[in-house]
């Protein structure tokens, strides 16, 4: 079940695009993700400010939105050459830019705000979370492979045995607020533990659905009566209670039990919560798609 362990990358996870840097002196000025990136020397004095000054001079001129300064090198700054830093912000500003900061030490971090210059540079922990805070990417949440997995694997056994249905696992990802998942019929509950309030949903088209209903009783039908609706809430109580138990037993997140829903109309369109992570599991069929949907506080 390879697929089962695919998750979609967060922003803590991505990889910067960038272009070979420019030397100015002992500074080195990069490209990455759009963004200009000064890597600092391990001493900031007198010596290095007219490199800065030239580093300073091109960004202006070719302006990115965001300024960042690894200070992963810097071992000791100049107090002398903070009136540098500050110009050079002040002038970003007027042009609609910012100023980060990544890689500080604990004593570059104390002298910077000794000196109340926090604003001026903005300290963050990495280059992703400076571009989180300006706004220029968007925070992807990472899937929990391991509160999913007990899902996969319930949906694989319940479908196999319960229905005699062969299927295949599609790549988990995280669905957005504003994507639709249009189908026919689903079954939907709450999941409730000490940790979290959620919801899971199973949700199939008519197709699919009908397909599944053969299998599980033999019966082939046109139209989803209100008799066969049943089959949907039974299927997802079943997943359910096997990826509690796991989830309960080995991971100790105590979900409550839980009584399904089963909603049923023309191209229904499921929706979750603003303030929840909806992961959505595509599985395939020998009737087309169906989707487990997952949602789970961000």
């Amino acid at each position: 079940m390879g697929s089962a362990s695919a998750k979609r990358l967060s922003s803590e996870d991505m990889t910067p695009d960038h272009q070979e840097p420019k030397s100015f002196g002992h500074v080195l000025v990069s490209n990455i993700q759009g963004v200009t990136v000064f890597k600092l020397p391990p001493r900031i004095d007198a010596d290095v400010l007219a490199s800065l000054a030239q580093g300073f001079d091109e960004v202006i001129q070719h302006p990115t939105p965001l300024v960042v300064f690894d200070f992963a090198r810097v071992q000791v700054i100049n107090i002398l050459s903070y009136r540098d830093f500050v110009v050079f912000a002040q002038k970003m500003k007027k042009q609609g830019g910012g100023v980060a900061s990544i890689n500080l030490s604990a004593e570059i971090n104390r002298q910077i705000d000794k000196e109340g210059l926090e604003s001026v540079f903005n300290p963050t922990s990495t280059l992703n979370k400076a571009l989180l805070n300006a706004g220029l990417i968007k925070n992807t949440p990472a899937i929990d492979v391991k509160f999913i997995n007990p899902f996969i694997k319930a949906v694989l056994k319940t479908l196999g045995l319960q229905a005699n249905t062969v299927i295949d696992i599609g790549t988990p990802r995280i669905r957005s607020e504003s994507e639709p998942l249009q189908v026919d019929i689903a079954g939907v509950l709450n999941i409730t533990s000490h940790a979290f309030h959620g919801t899971l949903a199973i949700c199939f088209t008519k197709k699919v659905f009908l397909g599944v209903y053969a299998n599980m009783f033999g019966e082939t039908k046109n139209e989803i009566t209100p008799e066969m609706e049943d089959a949907v809430g039974e299927l997802l109580n079943i997943i359910f209670g096997s990826a509690k138990a796991e989830l309960n037993d080995y991971q100790h997140y105590s979900i409550q039990k839980a009584i399904p829903t089963v909603v049923k109309g023309s191209q229904l369109n499921v929706h979750h919560s603003s303030s929840l992570n909806s992961v959505l599991i595509p599985f395939t069929t020998d009737f087309g798609e169906f989707f487990l949907d997952i949602c789970v506080p961000t």
